[in-house]
Order: C-alpha cells, then structure tokens, then sequence
C-alpha cells in the first residue's frame, strides 16, 4: 500500500513539474513570437530567406544584436523546414507531444 502512495505520489509530482515547464516555455514563446516575426521579416528584406538551419542561425544572431537581448526561445533546440513556398520553424522538446510552432512564413515570390 504503501509503494502505490509512493507512485501515485511521484507521478503527480512529474506530471506537474511537465506540465509547467511546458507552460512556461509556451509563455517564452508567446511573448517574443511577435517580435520574432518583424525581426524575420527585416532580417528578409536585407539578406533573403534562410535556406537552412545554418542560415537561419544567422537569423538568431541577427535578432539577439539588434534586440540587444539574447532571445530565450533559442536556448531550446529546434528544427528548420524550409520548403517550397514557406519556412517553418518548431520546437522540439520532451515537454510536449506536438512540436509548438516558432515562426511559419509562407515566402514572397517577390524576393
């Protein structure tokens, strides 16, 4: 009986502990994904779309130097998709079952 208090008792414990790590990277993500996106699409403008995450981590020094802030997002590890006609950017973490989206561009012909 008392191993089962023991179990049920830490599987609460790690399912709390998950569930706000996950809230709070969620928060990160939200309260910088707005500036992320202006910075991007400046970043655009001046040196064209990254075509990979080598590129795009020129995007990320890019944003933290004219932010004059290092970005809490990019402390996690993440993953670049650049396809034919977007850029897709997610998250990808333990905490979650879905990879949380980062920045989704759909890319201007135009440029």
């Amino acid at each position: 009986m008392k191993k089962l208090v023991y179990i049920i008792s830490l599987s609460i414990m790690v399912i709390l502990i998950l569930t706000h790590k996950r809230n709070q990277i969620y928060n990160i993500i939200e309260s910088e994904q707005m500036t992320i996106y202006l910075y991007f699409d400046s970043y655009t403008k001046q040196f064209g779309y990254p075509s990979n995450k080598i590129q795009f981590e020129d995007f990320i020094k890019y944003y933290e130097n004219v932010n004059n802030d290092k970005s809490k997002v990019w402390d996690y590890e993440f993953e670049f998709t650049n396809k034919n006609d977007s850029i897709i950017v997610d998250l990808n973490s333990i905490y979650f079952f879905t990879k949380p989206n980062i920045l989704k561009v759909k890319k201007n012909n135009n440029k």
